[in-house]
């Protein structure tokens, strides 16, 4: 129990800080890119090292659609940068998508006696306290007023810990494929709100990359392919499909 709490400390404080490090280095596009691009990637690969065989075909298309719709809805921001700033912004977003995916390796499997609230809490906090170190050096400021500290609570347990919480008790559940893809309701949900209440234009391949994200998540509902089975000898009962 005490184990799960410290590794999931550590993963939250690795992905905040070198996500939000990235940031500081490279353009938020191209950032967001690379981290939740990755993501299906990384985690297809874990779940095959784990269970020690190759990817299913259900996974590969699902974790191929992901990608492939990501870069159509948000694009492939140029950088525009050179030198150590483009590379070590990339190497932190990639870190950051590493840590993040090793958490959703971690979380899939629950700790006997651990509370989901007590895990996804103790998590988030400890990694908070953590990060107090590095915040202070870089200047963390508190918002003084009775608004912006209303907005640093609800964003802390509505967006962070709740978003969290449902995450890792979908997980449980979820299968290889909707585990690889899960994160890509975020940029879905943000591409149809901005639609839908921002009334914001969408390109054609922003559109096409939306249908191919919701394709991706709807993969794993797909009913299994039917195998074939050999004819029915003399006597023997007839086949049946399954």
């Amino acid at each position: 129990m005490a184990r799960r709490v410290a590794l999931n400390t550590l993963l939250h404080a690795a992905f905040q800080s070198l996500f939000f490090v990235s940031l500081a280095l490279i353009p938020v596009g191209l950032a967001t890119v690379i981290k939740i691009g990755s993501v299906p990637v990384f985690v297809g690969a874990g779940v095959c090292l784990l269970a020690r065989r190759g990817p299913t075909l259900r996974l590969t298309v699902a974790v191929s659609l992901a990608v492939v719709g990501l870069v159509l809805l948000a694009g492939f921001p140029s950088a525009g940068l050179g030198g150590w700033r483009l590379a070590g912004g990339l190497a932190c977003a990639l870190g950051a998508c590493l840590a993040f995916s090793v958490m959703t390796l971690v979380n899939r499997r629950p700790v006997e006696g651990l509370d989901p609230l007590v895990n996804v809490g103790a998590g988030l906090t400890l990694g908070g306290v953590a990060l107090l170190p590095a915040g202070a050096v870089a200047g963390m400021a508190v918002p003084g007023t009775a608004g912006g500290l209303g907005l640093l609570v609800f964003m802390g347990l509505v967006p962070t810990a709740l978003a969290y919480l449902s995450y890792f008790g979908g997980l449980r559940t979820a299968t290889d494929a909707a585990t690889a893809v899960g994160t890509l309701a975020e940029p879905l949900t943000a591409g149809l709100i901005s639609v839908i209440f921002l009334a914001e234009h969408v390109t054609g391949p922003g559109v096409a990359g939306m249908v191919l994200l919701g394709l991706a998540m709807l993969s794993d509902h797909l009913p299994p392919r039917r195998r074939a089975r050999p004819p029915a000898g003399p006597g023997a009962p007839p086949a049946t499909s399954t």
